[in-house]
């Protein structure tokens, strides 16, 4: 059943499919190309923008691993005593606890102010209080 077209075009995507007739022992070789062939005509499929944007990120990281290096090597040619590990870490610690001083601060005066106009408890004498005997059994 069917035109003769598709019966044209499923035979020649099944001779597409077969090996090329070179054998192994017994088992027929198929071959895979290496590059497709839409990769060699140009015909890249996926986002450009992508690519793009991509490319300028690499391009704008190159500069700056460069300094970085340029900086250890200095370091450590001319300050061979001077350890970036323990400076460093001794300036994270300080602004860390400057950080959460400064929130603890902020949140004390956040209540304060909250709650500075609600009445005491000292001042209300509305509940007596009366200590009970203990019971012994």
């Amino acid at each position: 059943m069917g035109c003769n077209n598709c019966k044209q075009k499923k035979g020649t995507q099944k001779s597409q499919k077969k090996s090329t007739g070179e054998k192994v022992g017994n088992i027929p070789v198929k071959e895979i190309p290496i590059i497709p062939g839409i990769d060699i005509n140009g015909e890249f499929s996926g986002n450009i923008l992508l690519k793009l944007v991509t490319f300028i990120i690499l391009i704008g990281a190159l500069p700056l691993i460069f300094i970085v290096l340029l900086l250890q090597v200095f370091t450590t040619f001319f300050l061979p005593n001077f350890t970036v590990k323990k400076g460093f870490m001794g300036v994270v610690r300080k602004i860390l606890r400057k950080f959460t001083a400064f929130r603890i601060d902020r949140e004390i005066k956040k209540r304060d102010k909250e709650f500075r106009d609600n009445i005491g408890y000292e001042d209300l004498d509305i509940y007596s209080i009366e200590e009970e005997e203990e019971i012994t059994k």
